[in-house]
This record gives structure tokens, sequence and C-alpha cells, in this order.
């Protein structure tokens, strides 16, 4: 079974503020390798479930913030930009499975902790069929079929 993993940083436990996300941050280091940590959880959850092949793509500003040398080996890891498919770079309709991990709400939701949707520099809102979707509102409408692993 195969399982793709995409990463964000915004949504990790304990992201309160911008000046943990950014390689200036004075939190930054710790939180990659929070990041990687909960990463390292979900492949262990994924192959608790029958993963055998799992992709991870870091999907975080540069995508340059996973710690490598604390991931597993056999894992294929997406980094860095540009990427045709964004934050979903090396998904197709082979996966039986995605897992969204560190997401965060969209630019509309005033609550969230460095709330954007993909850039705010340049989208204030993405809408599928008239509904305003964060980064991963809308992947149920994209490229994963409902295929049984």
């Amino acid at each position: 079974m195969k399982v793709y993993i995409s990463a964000d940083m915004e949504g990790v436990a304990g992201v309160v503020g911008k000046q943990q996300l950014t390689p200036e941050g004075f939190e930054f280091q710790q939180f990659r390798e929070f990041m990687t940590a909960e990463v390292n959880a979900a492949i262990e959850g994924a192959r608790a479930e029958g993963a055998s092949d799992i992709v991870v793509s870091d999907s975080h500003g540069t995508g340059l913030n996973l710690l490598m040398d604390a991931l597993p080996q056999d894992i294929q890891l997406v980094r860095s930009w540009p990427r045709p498919l964004g934050m979903m770079q090396g998904i197709d309709d082979s996966f039986a499975a995605a897992i969204f991990l560190g997401y965060h709400s969209s630019v509309a939701n005033t609550d969230g902790v460095a709330a954007h949707t993909v850039s705010s520099a340049s989208l204030s809102s993405v809408k599928i069929n008239g509904t305003e979707m964060s980064e991963g509102g809308g992947t149920n409408l994209s490229l994963i079929g409902s295929k049984e692993p």
C-alpha cells in the first residue's frame, strides 16, 4: 500500500506564532525537529496499517525543513520548489491514502496561527465549485480517488 504524507509547519503542535516558522525565527530549529517528529509518527502509523511505500512532501516555506537524517532511509522525500503539483508533488492514482500533517487554517480564518492559503501575497481565497477551501480542504476533490488499500 502506498501512502503520501504532505507536511506543513503552521499546524505542528506548539506553533503559536510566525517567529517559529521561518529560518530567521528564534525557535525555528526546534520546530523543524517537532515537524520531523510528527512526520516520523505518521510514517510509523501508516506502516502499522500496512503501508509499504511512503512518499513525504516537505511542504512548508522553502520545502527544506524536514531533517533528512532523522527520517527513515526507505521513504521518498520531495523537497524544495518549483513543483507542478505544489504541496502534493508526486501523488498519483497509485496511492491508497494521503495524510496532511501540520496543515493550517485558510486566510479567511482570522483566529488561525499564520492563517493563509498557499501564498497570502498572491491569493486571498481559493474556491472549488463556489466553496472556499483551505490548503487541505479540497484534496478529496482532486487527484486521489476512493481506492481500497
